[in-house]
């Protein structure tokens, strides 16, 4: 039982320190060497680039719920129990809404397509009738109650960093689909926070790593032992 686990353990480091590691490190180099474009430099930039655009969230698309344009809506699970995140909420997500909107800039706006991109470190958080999602009903709650929601988003007027590849819109140009919309007009913290993914996978393959291989060989020790005593006791004569 115990080398079963500490196999499955020392597999997810390997992959964590393998391919998937590879695969953040390859996203890492991506986002760093992504050029920041704008209105004055889209239709310098060849379509198929990936690229940053730094700026806020300009009036236009259809508000959703209490005046958001891009928001996700999620349910409360409970608080997690282990690990450096204990204590904190767990939430999952329930619906997402993102639509085309334009980003604000220098000289102009930059075009986003509507798609299934992701909000990170959104600057709002409201609770489904408006208000504000307070300890009372997130890190407090001693029954989980299922129906707990919050929205959390962009308004107009937020600044924002879009993190995408340049394509052709019909009758737009140049316009971005976006992988990520970040919060805050920043793309140096943007960067930043992907490359602290890199570090968080590797901690995070060491640790399963460690984990399986304390597992396999306590799990070995214990299988030697045990048919050790197995063999001993065999060549045990009865007293006659």
């Amino acid at each position: 039982m115990i080398t079963g686990f500490g196999g499955v353990f020392l597999a997810a480091g390997l992959v964590l320190l393998g391919p998937a590691r590879a695969d953040t490190q390859r996203e890492h180099r991506e986002v760093q060497a992504a050029p920041l474009i704008d209105a004055r430099s889209i239709d310098q930039t060849p379509p198929g680039t990936r690229v940053l655009a730094n700026g806020r969230l300009a009036p236009g698309p259809a508000l959703g719920a209490h005046g958001l344009a891009l928001y996700v809506r999620q349910q409360y699970e409970g608080s997690e129990t282990t690990g450096g995140n204990k204590g904190r909420p767990r939430w999952r997500e329930v619906e997402r809404t993102t639509p085309a909107f334009d980003l604000a800039t220098e000289g102009g706006v930059v075009p986003v397509t509507a798609g299934d991109y992701q909000l990170q470190a959104p600057p709002r958080e409201v609770a489904p009738d408006g208000g504000p999602v307070g300890g009372a009903t997130r890190l407090d709650l001693r029954v989980i109650d299922l129906s707990t929601e919050r929205l959390i988003g962009f308004a107009p007027g937020d600044p924002a960093t879009v993190d995408g590849v340049l394509q052709f819109a019909s009758g737009q140009g140049r316009a971005l689909r976006a992988a990520r919309v970040f919060g805050g007009g920043d793309a140096a913290a943007y960067r930043a926070t992907r490359a602290a993914d890199v570090q968080t996978t590797f901690t995070l393959g060491a640790v399963f790593s460690g984990i399986g291989a304390l597992g396999l060989t306590g799990g070995a020790w214990l299988l030697v032992r045990t048919r050790a005593r197995g063999a001993a006791r065999a060549h045990e004569s009865p007293l006659t």
